[in-house]
């Protein structure tokens, strides 16, 4: 992840404190989250933001982001398996971004989380119109019955897209690596934030879909073992790859015709 030999422990040490800190502040002060949703309700009559169809076109966008680079992960990781000797970028590199969404987004997020923790959100509770008890974060309750609160599966979608991003611009963009990576970090707190404000989720559920949705992505970093193919993990090589699959579909679309 960068040349520094200590940097995967560090960081994955900052992660876990962070994960800590949050989950410590969110459970001794409970009511924060109400404090911070109501910047975001009217009153009773839940949150104005929700029917906003700029913040609707916005998630979206994100939507088809996350999916652009699903399905690119998936195709690239089957062409270069296939055809290991002519591709430069190893499959290992590919598997990892789709094992992170399996792994974070999809199974730990919305098939354990959301499934089994039965928090409502934020629109749903008497504080702000609805007819559900406030239930804190990590108090598994019957106050919501499926799709629920905790954590937001959006939020830990965005947040692995962007951190894998990253990933991908400090190996391949090394010059450019900051402005890069500091624009995704604007980009993704933007997105992680749009089912804040619209009442779909509290800061907690938020916060710790991105540190979560983190530490599963460093795991699977390491257990991939990505440290020894960073070298191959370049612009050049990705071009290459690239290129290739763009030939061999030109190639199949002229023979159906």
């Amino acid at each position: 992840m960068t040349d520094h030999p200590n940097y995967y422990a560090i960081t994955m040490i900052f992660v876990i404190a962070m994960t800590i800190a949050v989950s410590v502040v969110f459970l001794i002060y409970p009511q924060l989250d109400i404090y911070l949703a109501s910047f975001f309700a009217d009153g009773k009559n839940g949150f104005p933001l929700n029917q906003s169809q700029f913040l609707v076109a916005l998630r979206f966008l994100y939507n088809v982001e996350i999916t652009v680079l699903c399905v690119t992960a998936v195709s690239m990781s089957l062409y270069t398996r296939q055809n290991r000797q002519i591709t430069k970028t190893p499959h290992q590199f590919w598997d990892l971004i789709i094992a992170s969404f399996i792994a974070g987004p999809l199974v730990l997020v919305n098939m354990i989380l959301k499934s089994y923790w039965g928090r409502p959100r934020p629109a749903h509770i008497t504080e702000f119109g609805g007819t559900s008890d406030f239930v804190p974060p990590y108090y598994i309750s019957d106050q919501c019955q499926s799709n629920c609160s905790f954590v937001s599966g959006e939020g830990s979608a965005i947040a692995t897209s962007g951190i894998l991003l990253g990933i991908i611009a400090w190996t391949v963009l090394p010059h450019k690596r900051k402005l890069i990576i500091t624009l995704i970090t604007i980009l993704s707190a933007l997105g992680i934030g749009l089912r804040f404000v619209k009442g779909r989720h509290f800061m907690s559920d938020s916060l710790l879909a991105a540190l979560f949705s983190a530490i599963v992505i460093l795991l699977i970093y390491k257990i991939f073992k990505i440290s020894n193919i960073r070298d191959k993990i370049t612009l050049e090589n990705i071009t290459h790859d690239f290129g290739l699959i763009a030939t061999s579909l030109r190639l199949k679309q002229n023979r159906r015709k």
